[in-house]
């Protein structure tokens, strides 16, 4: 380069020179507002949950309060059967002779008897409903139901005294007539038992029922 062309341009190199510390300072600041590199948080709600954490522990029993009434269980009431001693005197099979006798009649019923004759020397006791049926060829017709109307009472027999219980059948309906009656003494005397003469004593099979042993009057 000439020396002319180098007088030329030192003044123009100056000049830069001078000028570049305010060059500098413009790129660091900027010329005016202009988009920032650090994200904002404007506009932006942080929501915190007010949830409590699980637990893992299993929930306490509520306690009672002391002014509730307190659950009781109510015991079912039931009925206990009356157990019957049987007097010292009780009958034994061997002392009674047991009979079927054919009775009257009365409006709308026939009616038989169940005999019991103390044969014996000794008095004893006898109680209870006797177990009747209706058979008919060899079939039963119906089987008597306990009067519960009348309530079973001790009878005492002496020597050659007789009980009866009676049979009643409500003879509305249309069944036909029995041939044959089976009855059994009460229990505990259930080993004595006997049936009717065939045709002796005929009965309807309708609503049969039996009466307790009552004295014979």
């Amino acid at each position: 380069m000439t020396d002319g062309s180098s007088r030329r341009l030192r003044p123009l190199l100056v000049a830069l020179v001078a000028l570049a510390p305010f060059a500098l300072t413009a790129c660091a600041t900027g010329s005016g507002p202009g988009p920032s590199n650090t994200p904002t948080t404007a506009g932006l709600t942080t929501v915190q949950s007010t949830a409590a954490p699980a637990s893992t522990s299993a929930p306490a029993s509520p306690t009672p309060s002391a002014s509730s009434p307190t659950p009781t269980k109510t015991a079912t009431a039931h009925p206990t059967p009356t157990p019957t001693k049987l007097p010292a005197d009780y009958c034994q099979a061997g002392q009674l002779t047991m009979r079927i006798l054919p009775g009257g009649a009365e409006p709308n019923y026939e009616i038989a008897a169940v005999t019991f004759t103390n044969d014996s020397s000794t008095s004893c006791s006898i109680m209870g409903y006797p177990a009747v049926q209706l058979l008919l060829k060899g079939s039963v017709l119906s089987t008597a139901k306990p009067n519960t109307a009348h309530a079973p009472k001790l009878v005492h027999l002496g020597p050659g005294a007789q009980a009866e219980a009676q049979i009643s059948d409500h003879i509305t309906c249309q069944a036909p007539l029995s041939d044959l009656i089976r009855a059994t003494a009460p229990a505990p005397l259930t080993s004595l038992h006997l049936e009717s003469k065939r045709s002796l004593v005929q009965m309807r099979g309708c609503a049969v029922t039996i009466d307790p042993v009552v004295l014979s009057s």
